[in-house]
């Protein structure tokens, strides 16, 4: 499967395409740095109710990220489709992320100075990412919001190594409900995610199997992509 660059696109300078396998090849996962100006041709490009959200971020730098992650978030997707920036609706859905009108399946992740951006043209997708952070108490975090297997796994590491393993550990769920479309509406302790020595592990929910996998995107951050398998 192939989405990116359809007849007319343009690959576009700063978008990279990572090397993520999934099932059937079903998903194209882009990364951009979000410390890139914005023009004013880049910001008409956001509907009315994204330019009010973007308004209501008190400090300049998180307002700037979130336009150029929608910014971004149109550049894939337009080379997906062969068509201009422009020409991608996105509608919002409150509390979860956009939906693209007529499109693949997208999802977007935001953190630290990395946009990530997954697309498949038939399967519900996720994707989430985090920086990794040291001075995280993975323990204390894996306690309060993971499964107690997952928590007593983490319980085990030392400070650094339960750091990493709690935020891959998050970016499997994130991305898992992000695919279903549930966000954190659904608590992610009420679920075990056992990954295998690559990163990978598969989940029943809805009546469906759901895929996920945990890769590294960029030096010092940890994600996961996840996708809903053939009924």
């Amino acid at each position: 499967m192939s989405l990116a660059l359809r007849p007319g696109a343009t690959l576009v300078h700063g978008l990279d395409r990572l090397s993520i396998t999934t099932p059937d090849d079903r998903v194209e996962v882009w990364s951009a740095g979000l410390d890139v100006p914005v023009n004013d041709e880049d910001q008409a490009l956001l509907s009315p109710a994204e330019l009010r959200r973007a308004g209501g971020y008190r400090f300049a730098q998180d307002r700037h990220r979130f336009i150029r992650g929608r910014v971004v978030l149109r550049q894939v997707a337009a080379q997906a489709l062969g068509c201009g920036p422009g020409e991608v609706g996105l509608r919002e859905r409150p509390g979860r992320g956009p939906v693209m009108d007529g499109g693949p399946l997208i999802s977007l992740s935001r953190a630290g100075r990395l946009v990530l951006v997954a697309l498949s043209p038939d399967a519900p997708v996720g994707i989430d990412h985090e920086r990794l952070d040291p001075a995280v108490n993975g323990q204390a975090l894996a306690s309060a919001v993971l499964s107690a297997p997952e928590a007593r796994s983490i319980a085990m590491l030392p400070g650094d190594d339960a750091a990493a393993a709690f935020l891959r550990q998050w970016t499997l769920h994130e991305a898992w409900l992000k695919a279903r479309g549930v966000g954190l509406m659904e608590p992610p302790a009420g679920s075990v995610i056992a990954p295998d020595a690559d990163g990978s592990a598969q989940i029943e929910a809805d009546g469906r199997t759901w895929w996920m996998r945990s890769f590294v995107p960029a030096s010092g951050y940890v994600a996961a992509v996840s996708l809903a398998l053939p009924e």
